[in-house]
């Protein structure tokens, strides 16, 4: 069976779509900082140090297939100007690194799968609806974004297949901004945040793994839109999540101001957002389990 190297496997789409793998019959090699066993036959770990530039070269034994996932959080702390220059090099010097390894070896693969964001269209509320053929916003994010992608598309230029995976919000019971938003609505102090107007691009962790699965599958190359076909403003998001939690949102709107107040820049996550479209997803063949709000939120909110 075909293996797969992914860099960034122990984050929360990582963590999801190596056991998907596994269970579908691949052998998965997991880059990490900090050695590692395994009990399971076809997951193996290997070190990788990009500060130091080094790939333990095992890793890439017999693989087909390499994801990275691999980029410091976006909402993992406040946004100083020291951890935006994080946010930036973990994403273009882990693309950088993997590159160099591939193009400096005798490494061939089928495929390069990288992910990237839907921050690239810019973090701002709009009246309509991006797709893969628009220009790049001008903020932070999509700067980031950019430089993110135009690492990315090297390798193209050793002759590796590249995929692009734009990803929007991912929504997990467990792990990123679900929790942040669906538990103070479960503890009655929920509220919609600024305007409520600014869109959600969510996608189901379950999709989101599937998305990585079928772009390894499919004769595909490009770049693709990863959310749900239907994106949500914040106030139908709130109101849903209450809805199905049977929870009442008796608090007022919390101002944006109070937001930047607390978050800084950083801010704009919550309080802005733009709405994508997933038809090219759609088109080349890929089938959503959860495509309607309401669904995917009765599956994470009812899971034990």
């Amino acid at each position: 069976m075909n293996k797969v190297l992914i860099a960034g496997g122990t984050g929360l789409i990582g963590r999801h779509l190596t056991q998907k793998l596994l269970d579908s019959g691949y052998t998965v090699h997991i880059l990490t900082r900090s050695k590692r066993q395994s009990t399971d036959d076809n997951l193996h770990y290997f070190v990788w140090d990009i500060d130091k530039t080094f790939i333990d070269s095992q890793a890439f034994d017999g693989v087909k297939f390499v994801i990275n996932l691999a980029g410091s959080g976006i909402g993992a702390q406040r946004w100083t100007e020291s951890y935006k220059k994080v946010i930036l090099q973990s994403r273009v010097d882990s693309t950088r690194l993997l590159f160099e390894h591939l193009k400096s070896s005798n490494v061939s693969i089928d495929k390069y799968i990288a992910a990237s964001a839907i921050g690239y269209y810019g973090t701002t509320t709009a009246d309509r609806i991006f797709t893969e053929e628009d220009l790049p916003g001008h903020d932070f994010l999509a700067e980031v974004t950019q430089a993110w992608e135009k690492e990315a598309f090297l390798f193209e230029t050793i002759g590796v297949k590249t995929v692009l995976m734009r990803t929007g919000v991912v929504f997990d019971r467990f792990g990123g901004a679900f929790p942040k938003i669906s538990k103070p609505i479960q503890s009655r102090i929920g509220a919609v945040l600024g305007s409520g107007q600014q869109m959600i691009p969510w996608i189901h962790i379950d999709d989101m793994v599937h998305a990585y699965v079928f772009m390894l599958e499919q004769d595909l190359a490009g770049i693709y839109n990863i959310v749900a076909p239907n994106p949500v403003n914040n106030k139908v998001l709130t109101q849903t999540i209450a809805k199905i939690l049977n929870r009442t949102i008796w608090l007022p709107r919390i101002p944006g101001f109070v937001l930047k107040l607390i978050l800084g820049e950083q801010a704009v996550l919550a309080l802005e957002g733009c709405a994508v479209s997933s038809e090219k997803l759609s088109r080349a063949g890929f089938s959503f389990k959860y495509p309607q709000l309401e669904e995917a939120l009765q599956d994470l909110l009812n899971q034990h």
